[in-house]
């Protein structure tokens, strides 16, 4: 994987079927190809056509060009992580969900239009359920106090900023001259850019931004800054995504 196609989740697919994933059969489902499944549930919910449950709705929608058990059970995924994210609750079931007595066809139907309209927005070539595991991310510094995502990306673009004008370029120095992502986030906190917790955020949404599109089971954000032929255009792009990131996701002030 090349250091110019991982970073920013936002810039837009890079083929008209958007970012591939792996479902359980082995076989590639695109983002695409599941949000399409998703939007054809969420039309049959509408004419009424099934009855107000999301896996019926999705068995309904499977068809040759639509949809089959691969994006069905990638769907759940996505619409079980978006679930998670709205009540903060650390499990959702899908069947569960949909059959409390509040739900109405409109809100299962918004459920899956809401669920398309994300899976074509994540990541490139990442581990799908690393990334979904993102958006459950945790916003609380290490005070235990919560920060907004508009907090985390201004500083974030603060220490991007530092970084460019003072050409702190990894190929001129080493993680031990005070030059890296970590370093730049000091420095602007002192300069009234951001806290300690915004700093703690930002570190920690760097990291797992990254173990997601790389596929690793943990990055450390200073070791991968001065890894090999790492060059600050490399770092800017994982800046900007990350601040891109948490004003999508972060919570709102």
């Amino acid at each position: 994987m090349t250091t110019t196609a991982l970073f920013n989740p936002f810039a837009g697919p890079a083929s008209e079927d958007g970012a591939a994933w792996r479902g359980y059969s082995g076989q590639l489902v695109t983002s695409e190809q599941i949000a399409r499944h998703m939007e054809a549930a969420a039309t049959l919910m509408r004419a009424g056509k099934c009855r107000p449950d999301v896996d019926p709705a999705l068995d309904a929608a499977q068809a040759p060009g639509v949809g089959d058990e691969d994006t069905h059970q990638l769907a759940c995924l996505v619409l079980e992580t978006l679930l998670k994210r709205s009540t903060g609750a650390r499990v959702v079931l899908l069947s569960q969900w949909a059959g409390h007595p509040d739900r109405t066809p409109q809100m299962v139907e918004g459920l899956l239009r809401d669920g398309a309209g994300l899976v074509r927005r994540l990541p490139q070539g990442a581990d799908l359920g690393k990334v979904l595991g993102l958006l459950t991310f945790s916003w609380y510094g290490g005070s235990g106090a919560e920060v907004t995502g508009d907090a985390v990306a201004r500083h974030v673009e603060a220490a991007a900023a530092l970084m460019e004008s003072r050409g702190w370029d990894p190929q001129f120095y080493d993680i031990n001259t005070g030059h890296g992502v970590t370093d730049a986030l000091q420095a602007t906190l002192l300069d009234g850019h951001g806290t300690r917790d915004t700093k703690y955020v930002a570190v920690t949404v760097m990291e797992r931004l990254l173990a997601a599109l790389l596929e690793a089971p943990v990055v450390l954000l200073n070791e991968w800054t001065f890894h090999g032929q790492r060059t600050l255009p490399d770092v800017l792009k994982l800046l900007k995504s990350a601040a891109a990131y948490a004003r999508a996701f972060g919570p709102r002030a």
